[in-house]
């Protein structure tokens, strides 16, 4: 009898194992496809327009050809970026989202980083610029942006001006240099996060 008993709790011990497996399996899967919803087509199709790229990323907008990029008409993927922009790079990202950088046109191209959710829903979007860069007699200015491995962000204008004369030319010991600088972070939940301004004196340089 004893031994009928033994056999019985064994089996009974065997099949809440194989039930506790499963459950936790099914549990897993669940958690899995909650974390990762499945793409829909059409944001599918937005992202084949970038190229994969990978940390860091330097870019100059007034120094680069953008000729060969997707340009985004505001009819078609509306929903996903504004008119005009240009497909630049999707980014692997520190978190359970995506993102691109697109650029606008203005004085100099422009890059806009923008994080979604798996769904292709928004997270977040801001323009990696300070804006300070113009153009006119006596002002020089070279925008920069890096995203960096560690998903830090640095954007700057880098500027130089000068007094003139009448006659347009430079007045001896007018000139000044500056950069103004953003720093920023792409966080793991898909926000970003960008500082004021800040404005630098850089040291006098020669011509």
């Amino acid at each position: 009898m004893k031994y009928i008993m033994l056999i019985c709790s064994l089996i009974l011990c065997s099949c809440q194992s194989n039930t506790d497996k499963a459950s936790t399996e099914h549990n897993d899967t669940l958690q899995k496809n909650t974390l990762f919803p499945k793409v829909n087509d059409e944001f599918t199709l937005f992202l084949n327009n970038f190229k994969a790229m990978t940390l860091p990323i330097a870019i100059k907008g007034c120094g680069m050809n953008f000729d060969n990029f997707k340009h985004f008409d505001g009819k078609q993927f509306s929903k996903y970026t504004d008119e005009y922009s240009l497909a630049y790079g999707h980014i692997v990202t520190n978190g359970n989202y995506l993102a691109t950088i697109t650029m606008t046109a203005g004085d100099c191209y422009v890059p806009v980083l923008t994080t979604y959710k798996l769904t292709g829903e928004k997270i977040d979007q801001k323009t990696i610029s300070v804006g300070g860069c113009g153009s006119g007699p006596g002002f020089n200015c070279e925008e920069f942006m890096i995203i960096r491995k560690d998903f830090s962000i640095y954007t700057s204008d880098s500027i130089s001006t000068f007094e003139y004369d009448s006659l347009g030319n430079e007045i001896e010991g007018t000139r000044k240099y500056y950069v103004n600088y953003i720093k920023g972070k792409m966080l793991k939940n898909g926000k970003i996060e960008m500082s004021n301004p800040v404005n630098k004196p850089l040291p006098q340089s020669k011509n």
